[in-house]
């Protein structure tokens, strides 16, 4: 296949291969059910692929290398898995947390298609009161016999460019449009330029917050699977999209474990996790428990990750309603007063 698979559809396949082989079902036979009551074409080749595979006496993970449409990650846990003897452990894992990024993305998502559609409305209307109604206005003052000025002949001249350059900026709004189908489609491509903007802006504010709810998830699935604390925190820090002054502060933090400190103070001294959340940790590793903490930490994490978009999605969409109103009563009173002054001298 090639094009790896979307987090929704890895998700939906870890949990539904968990809960068959809850029910008693092998991996094989449970891939075959599955694969008979898939509708999507792609997917039902994806698990005949790996149905097939599993047949010739090759491992899980193998399969999925030859599959060649699942995640670097999630081969690497399945090996784990497998390994240890913990498969349908780490299937459920996998499962949660493919679903955890599956919300935020969309959370982020639905955030930004908003406030985008309420820009395109107000760039909309302002466009046709420029371009349309204030040309009205014009042969309303010249049947009065008065020249619109000010404010509102500066608008009209504004209308009049927009209205002369309409060819240019329909081409400018069908390469966006193109731009962003590409974008949509090309996940590979859009991963690049999330990266490079990362890499710019990942210690910023919400996107350094994404990126350690991301670390800590990375870290309880791992260790969850079987896989040594090193090799987790290796592991972790290598899907992170984070530029290279943050990353720095992640290896330090690695280095640091390594050197035999504490991993709820390493983590706590990098500022990955907070006072509070250093105390669960610390909690779960004396009670043998610290997959299960630092999921609790990640759900956490990303929970207050979702709430901080909603709130700041919460100031921005009524701004932007003030700002539209604002803008677009400027430009009618700009003509109104003028017009009802001159009614008001007849």
């Amino acid at each position: 296949m090639g094009k790896t698979l979307s987090n929704v559809y890895l998700s939906t396949i870890c949990f539904e291969l968990y809960s068959l082989m809850q029910t008693g079902f092998n991996l094989r036979d449970g891939l075959s059910v599955m694969s008979n009551e898939e509708f999507d074409s792609d997917i039902k080749a994806v698990l005949s692929i790996l149905e097939s595979s599993l047949a010739t006496g090759i491992t899980f993970k193998e399969s999925l290398e030859i599959a060649n449409c699942f995640p670097r990650y999630m081969i690497d846990m399945i090996n784990a898995g497998e390994t240890t003897g913990n498969l349908n452990s780490v299937l459920k894992l996998l499962a949660e947390h493919y679903d955890r990024q599956v919300s935020l993305k969309n959370t982020i998502r639905s955030s930004i298609t908003l406030p985008c559609l309420l820009v395109g409305m107000i760039v909309i209307i302002v466009l046709v009161l420029l371009i349309y109604i204030l040309p009205i206005f014009e042969d309303m003052f010249i049947r009065l016999g008065v020249e619109m000025t000010g404010s509102a002949r500066i608008l009209l001249k504004i209308g009049s460019w927009f209205s002369n350059a309409s060819l240019i900026f329909t081409i400018l709004f069908l390469l966006i449009g193109i731009s962003i189908f590409i974008l949509n489609k090309n996940r590979k491509l859009l991963s690049i330029l999330l990266n490079l903007f990362s890499e710019k802006f990942g210690n910023l504010g919400v996107r350094s917050r994404i990126a350690k709810a991301q670390f800590m998830s990375i870290l309880s699935l791992s260790l969850g699977s079987g896989l040594p604390i090193d090799r987790s925190l290796e592991l972790g820090l290598s899907l992170l999209s984070v530029p290279i002054s943050e990353r720095i502060k992640y290896a330090i933090c690695i280095n640091s474990i390594s050197n035999g400190a504490s991993l709820s103070s390493s983590l706590y001294i990098a500022n990955i996790i907070t006072l509070k959340e250093c105390k669960i940790l610390s909690l779960g590793i004396n009670s043998g428990q610290l997959d299960v903490a630092l999921e609790e930490i990640s759900i956490k994490k990303t929970k207050e990750v979702q709430d901080e978009i909603n709130t700041i999605v919460g100031y921005i969409e009524p701004s932007l309603v003030i700002f539209g109103s604002c803008v677009v009563s400027l430009i009618l009173f700009s003509v109104i007063l003028p017009l009802m002054s001159i009614m008001i001298s007849l």
